[in-house]
């Protein structure tokens, strides 16, 4: 017979979750074991195991849930709001409200991605692409002249995610700037990148994108793929 689950299953969960997070952010993911986040959930070594069948299960969850919840919020974020510059900034300030809720899973997607199975390392690569897609046909609303060429497009979706993922290695909850006025200043470089005027159709910064358009539209290899939002 079946054992029953437990009543508070999915709250037990999410608090290794949790500390999981914390733990792997602190301390690395190769040098943390999961008796580690075991005592810093209150979980022994067997209802770790019951939970989870090893750390990088562990980290799978923590990473997928991560973006499939940004992927989620966004997608509601552009639903419900006029395409344009309304949209734009809705997209911005909903990752920094979501990177602000998890902050130490968001910190993870940056460094841990490559210690992931493989097909897991897959899925989470297919949910960044969508978040990238998403945010390309945004800012093609924004600037439709400009970005008609889908390489150039994702350039600037790549580049906008560059301004809001690595902030995080620097940014400082409680500091001088809130997350508010940050993604106020990712928006205002981006719209100021995107609606300013290019001092010459042939200088280096039009080449260089020529150039940098043409190397991003070859996909890269699943073991560097991270960077497709995240590095």
């Amino acid at each position: 017979m079946a054992r029953p689950k437990d009543e508070n299953y999915d709250g037990k969960k999410d608090t290794i979750l949790k500390a999981a997070a914390r733990v792997f952010a602190d301390k690395g993911f190769l040098k943390t074991n999961i008796i580690e986040i075991g005592e810093a959930s209150g979980a022994s070594k067997s209802r770790m195991y019951h939970y989870f069948p090893s750390k990088e299960a562990l980290l799978a969850q923590l990473l997928l849930s991560h973006v499939g919840a940004l992927l989620e919020a966004a997608t509601g974020a552009v639903r419900d709001t006029p395409p344009g510059l309304a949209r734009l900034r809705r997209l911005i300030d909903t990752h920094i409200d979501q990177y602000m809720e998890a902050f130490a899973e968001h910190k993870l997607l940056l460094s841990e991605p490559n210690n992931l199975p493989e097909q897991e390392r897959t899925r989470l690569f297919e949910l960044e692409d969508q978040l990238i897609r998403l945010m390309t046909n945004v800012l093609r609303d924004v600037a439709p002249d400009r970005l008609k060429s889908a390489p150039v497009a994702r350039v600037h979706a790549m580049l906008v995610y560059g301004m809001l993922n690595w902030t995080f290695t620097w940014y400082k909850p409680g500091g001088p700037v809130t997350p508010r006025q940050l993604a106020d200043h990712v928006y205002q470089m981006a719209i100021g990148g995107l609606c300013g005027e290019i001092a010459s159709k042939d200088g280096p910064a039009v080449g260089s994108t020529r150039l940098a358009a043409r190397s991003t539209a070859t996909r890269r290899p699943a073991a560097g793929a991270a960077g497709r939002i995240a590095r």
